[in-house]
């Protein structure tokens, strides 16, 4: 997340909440189930990830050495901007999210045993979503924050 609150799954994020209601339309999912379903993320701004190490800059004898954050570019999107493929884009980015997200979303699933069910469930979530994406497409550019730490040196006795 950058330090506006930005993750880049916005886009993604807002057609999802728009379908998953009409899957209970459909009897695919019930309401509790969809009352449940929570994507077990959390994304954390730079304060977020430094902040145990604010004071003496050590934590567990652990010190930053670098952090850098950098936006990771939708590929599907710049395929879409050149080539105009929408459904190529509707689809990637769909399969994208059921990869990602849909594993957090079965877990609240009654029969999230059975394998029809979990099949059903994503095939419809992954349907619904083409269509959002192909009617309203948004790029997914995301970020990817990584931090060096380094162990103290131990102190010479």
């Amino acid at each position: 997340m950058d330090d506006d609150g930005v993750t880049g799954f916005e886009g993604v994020f807002d057609h999802a909440n728009e379908v998953l209601p009409e899957l209970v339309s459909e009897g695919v999912i019930r309401a509790e189930e969809r009352a449940r379903m929570a994507v077990a993320v959390f994304a954390r701004k730079k304060r977020d990830l430094l902040a145990p190490f604010e004071g003496n800059g050590k934590f567990h004898g652990l010190v930053v050495e670098r952090y850098e954050m950098n936006p990771l570019a939708d590929a599907a999107w710049g395929n879409y901007e050149r080539d105009g493929d929408r459904e190529l884009l509707a689809t990637t980015q769909a399969l994208f999210f059921r990869a990602t997200f849909l594993p957090s979303l079965i877990t609240s699933l009654d029969n999230r045993h059975d394998a029809e069910a979990r099949r059903t469930f994503c095939d419809r979530m992954q349907q619904k979503l083409t269509e959002r994406i192909r009617q309203q497409p948004h790029p997914v550019h995301t970020y990817v924050q990584m931090i060096v730490l380094a162990k103290e040196a131990a102190r010479p006795e």
